[in-house]
């Protein structure tokens, strides 16, 4: 017997499928702006005719606001997972409007994103809570290369090395939504584990 999670208080497994999808739009619009720039650097006459500087530019365009839609619907599944977490455990300690003032308040959002994870990484068993835990730490030392490239790249925009920074740049942000993803698709699973095991034992699939 399947769940309908529209109708059973899930509110975050149905956002959490979507934004995976645009995750994983992002991703492949990251990996079509890697490749394009580097065929531009190799400079070949057909891959310049093929792609000028207006479709590259369109492309990026589409990125950002895939980027921009991602970063609104994490805001929105973050807030939904805590309506379910507050559900299911009745000590949980982040309330759901907590949570958007821990991601959009300027600078205390670096400490509040990490209490989001890592308190939930405390209700899990100890090997889920470590590989959350890691999967976090790596989220929080690429995203400083991320910036530290990108920085690079706008200091350095007509010098010999832009391009590789860029490159770079571009490549952790790939890893970093990657991460994410996994992030999102192992929190989403512990919550209908937990949703099922407490409220619907006899349930066999969500």
């Amino acid at each position: 017997m399947a769940i309908d999670n529209r109708s059973n208080c899930l509110r975050s497994v149905g956002i959490s499928k979507v934004l995976i999808k645009f995750i994983y739009l992002e991703i492949i619009l990251l990996i079509i702006l890697v490749l394009l720039g580097v065929l531009l650097q190799l400079k070949l006459p057909i891959i310049e005719q093929q792609f000028p500087g207006s479709k590259i530019l369109l492309e990026y365009f589409v990125y950002l606001i895939v980027k921009l839609v991602v970063g609104v619907l994490g805001l929105v599944w973050l807030y939904r997972l805590h309506v379910d977490l507050n559900r299911i455990y009745s000590d949980y300690p982040i309330e759901p409007g907590k949570v958007l003032a821990l991601c959009l308040i300027p600078i205390y959002n670096i400490f509040g994103i990490w209490r989001i994870y890592s308190t939930f990484a405390e209700y899990l068993n100890k090997e889920e809570s470590r590989i959350l835990k890691t999967r976090l730490l790596i989220l929080y030392i690429g995203y400083v290369f991320q910036r530290g490239f990108s920085k690079a790249y706008q200091n350095n925009y007509s010098g010999d090395y832009a391009f590789y920074f860029l490159i770079i740049g571009s490549l952790v942000s790939l890893c970093l939504c990657i991460v994410f993803m996994q992030m999102i698709k192992m929190m989403r699973g512990v919550v209908i584990a937990k949703f099922r095991e407490d409220f619907y034992p006899n349930i066999e699939k969500i």
